[in-house]
């Protein structure tokens, strides 16, 4: 790596074309080119040209590695000072969302190899398998966050697709399980009619391969921003909890503030908190909810604003068939939400703020926050999703009738009461 130690500019590019330039001295600087059309980021419009911040802007520090892929970066650069700007010019092309980075004068990066589906999907050697694309694509779109293991490859596609185009996932040492988890998740919002990108799980069930849904079919990148970007946190610090502050209202409100049909974004987020709260996902926290967009080439210019939703539905796991260790030593498993349910919460509240609503208050909350007129046909549909994806999971046969058996017995207690 023949890397400066101080890395003071960065090309920035929006769907492959040059748009910007990141400039680090004392404080970050973003400069759009003459003529730039495309915004880097919803409160970056390419009308004003240049912004300025004290530390990297939150549309661009979203993207920066955490949790294992960050782990792996330092193993690999043990002596290296690795800044912001040296993660993002490692990240190039491939991370989620439509933005690229590049040094000054860098010849452009050659495309990674591509790899079969099936190979992904066949079993026997996940592990060694996993091990092998981390190695290999480490680097090819790096810009994943979250403790779980997960590299992003590029696999034959029909469209032509200059970016890593699936998500893997393993389910490490700490969670086992954890990729049939995340199916049954998944196929629980599928089978309930939520949105979610095509996925599969591996013949032996320890790798995932998720499809990006920032990609479309035809292979166009879109714009992604997770809420805690829309909100300007900054959250990727290892030892950050900003991502965990908060509500699912102020969530609610930031999507009523940016997305382009609003009551239909809250509607959809609804259906996604009601099944955080019935699968008893504990980790739905600001980065697990996240907006797409695309803009006409006038970008930002007056009458030509972009066109911004609420994306499908991403790592969605039940968190409560994994113990943690609390100070002492003690495990134990954790029975609250990521985030307070509703603005101004409190603990000494009659119910501790993060604790999971009980139906009455999950209602209220989608008929008040969201304007979902009928919240309790909502719960129904999702119950009956997570009970087809029950019935799926029993005949799948790359599941243990162990994991299975002990998520039904958490989803039943989950839907107690509902």
């Amino acid at each position: 790596m023949n890397w400066p130690e101080k890395l003071k500019e960065l090309h920035v590019s929006v769907v492959g074309q040059r748009a910007a330039s990141l400039l680090k001295q004392s404080v970050y600087q973003l400069v759009y080119e003459p003529g730039a059309q495309r915004c880097v980021g919803l409160g970056l419009p390419p009308n004003e040209r240049v912004f300025q911040d004290g530390d990297l802007f939150a549309a661009l520090d979203m993207n920066l590695p955490e949790g294992y892929l960050f782990d792996r970066i330092l193993d690999r650069f043990p002596k290296f000072a690795l800044s912001k700007m040296h993660l993002l010019a490692l990240m190039g092309s491939g991370g989620i969302g439509r933005l690229g980075y590049s040094l000054p004068g860098a010849a452009a990066a050659t495309p990674p190899a591509s790899v079969s589906r099936q190979d992904l999907l066949r079993g026997g050697r996940s592990a060694a398998l996993f091990e092998e694309l981390v190695n290999a694509y480490l680097g090819v779109g790096t810009a994943l966050s979250g403790v779980q293991p997960k590299v992003m490859v590029p696999v034959v596609s029909k469209a032509i697709i200059p970016a890593p185009n699936v998500i893997v996932k393993a389910e490490g040492e700490r969670y086992p399980g954890l990729c049939a988890n995340e199916w049954m998740c998944l196929t629980a919002a599928r089978c309930a009619g939520l949105r979610v990108p095509d996925f599969a799980l591996s013949a032996d069930a320890r790798l995932l391969v998720i499809d990006r849904f920032d990609i479309t079919p035809a292979g166009q990148r879109l714009g992604f921003e997770d809420i805690a970007a829309v909100m300007q946190l900054r959250v990727r610090d290892r030892l950050s909890s900003r991502k965990y502050i908060g509500s699912y209202e102020d969530v609610a409100s930031a999507l009523q503030l940016v997305c382009t049909d609003a009551p239909a974004a809250l509607r959809q987020f609804f259906d996604y908190l009601a099944l955080s709260v019935l699968l008893h996902n504990g980790d739905a926290h600001l980065k697990n909810f996240g907006v797409l967009y695309d803009e006409p080439l006038s970008g930002h210019l007056p009458g030509h604003a972009p066109r911004i939703w609420l994306s499908p539905l991403y790592d969605q796991v039940t968190t409560t068939l994994y113990t943690y260790e609390r100070p002492g030593g003690i495990e134990t498993v954790d029975h609250t939400m990521a985030l307070k349910l509703r603005r101004g919460q409190r603990s000494g509240d009659k119910s501790p703020a993060r604790s999971y609503p009980v139906r009455k208050e999950l209602e209220k909350f989608g008929h008040d926050v969201c304007g979902v007129q009928n919240p309790s046909a909502v719960i129904e549909q999702l119950s009956d999703g997570m009970s087809q994806a029950l019935q799926l999971a029993r005949s799948h046969g790359s599941i243990a009738p162990a994991m299975y058996q002990k998520m039904e017995a958490i989803w039943d207690g989950a839907r107690q009461g509902y």
